[in-house]
C-alpha cells in the first residue's frame, strides 16, 4: 500500500489493484488532471488525452490504454511501433557484427498521472506494463526497446525507478530520449494483465 496525498485527503492504494485496458469511445477522460501542481503542462500530456486523442486513436497513430484503480481511470499512456536510430543507444545495447540504421522499437508516446495519483509509482507500473507488452508483442513482430521521450526534469526519475537509460544522441535541447532494451528471455510478460487483447 502506498500513501496518496491531496491537497483535501490522504488515500490509500494498492499497486496490485491497478487495470490496464485498450480504452474505447465509451472511456471517460474528461476527469483526468494530468497537469503539474503549478498548473503547467510542459511535455503537452494533459492537452493530448483533452483534445488530440480521440483524433489519434481514429487514424491509428496510437493505441491509447486505460489505466483504472478500483475502476476508476486514474491514468492513461499510449503506445505505437516505432525504431530508434543506432547513434541513440550504447555500444552494450547494440548487436556485435550486425550495424542497421535503427532498431525496432516501441514507442510510449504520452502517459499522464491524474495528479491525485502522482508520485505513488503509477508510472513506475505504466513502464512495467509496456516492458510485458514489448516482449508479447516480440514474440510475433520484432521489437528491441522501449523508448520515450521526456524532459531533463524527470530523466533521474526514468533511469533510477524504471531502469531506462539517456540516449547518448539527443536531437532536442529541452526533452531528451530514453530507451529500455527488451530482455529475454521475457521477465514482464506476467505484466500484461487479462484486460489486454491483441
Amino acid at each position: 500500500m502506498h500513501t496518496i496525498s491531496t491537497r483535501s485527503t490522504v488515500q490509500l492504494i494498492n499497486r496490485d489493484k491497478l487495470s490496464f485496458s485498450i480504452s474505447t469511445e465509451a472511456d471517460d477522460f474528461s476527469k483526468l488532471n494530468c497537469k503539474e501542481n503549478d498548473g503547467s503542462d510542459p511535455l503537452g500530456i494533459d492537452d493530448f488525452i483533452h483534445n488530440k486523442a480521440k483524433l489519434y486513436r481514429k487514424n491509428n497513430l496510437s493505441t491509447i490504454y486505460a489505466v483504472r484503480y478500483e475502476g476508476e481511470i486514474i491514468a492513461f499512456f499510449t503506445t505505437s511501433m516505432g525504431a530508434i536510430s543506432v547513434e541513440k543507444l550504447s555500444k552494450e545495447d547494440t548487436v556485435t557484427g550486425y550495424t542497421p540504421k535503427s532498431y525496432p522499437a516501441m514507442l510510449l508516446g504520452n502517459m499522464g498521472v491524474d495528479s491525485k495519483f502522482q508520485k505513488q509509482s503509477v508510472g513506475k507500473a505504466i513502464c512495467n506494463f509496456c516492458l510485458g507488452l514489448a516482449q508479447d508483442t516480440n514474440q510475433r513482430v520484432a521489437c528491441a526497446v522501449v523508448c520515450l521521450q521526456t524532459d531533463k526534469s524527470r530523466l533521474k526519475y526514468y533511469e533510477e525507478k524504471c531502469g531506462f537509460k539517456y540516449s547518448k544522441k539527443q536531437d532536442l535541447e529541452k526533452k531528451v530520449w530514453v530507451y529500455r532494451k527488451i530482455l529475454d528471455p521475457p521477465t514482464f510478460t506476467h505484466l500484461v494483465t487479462e484486460d489486454w487483447s491483441p
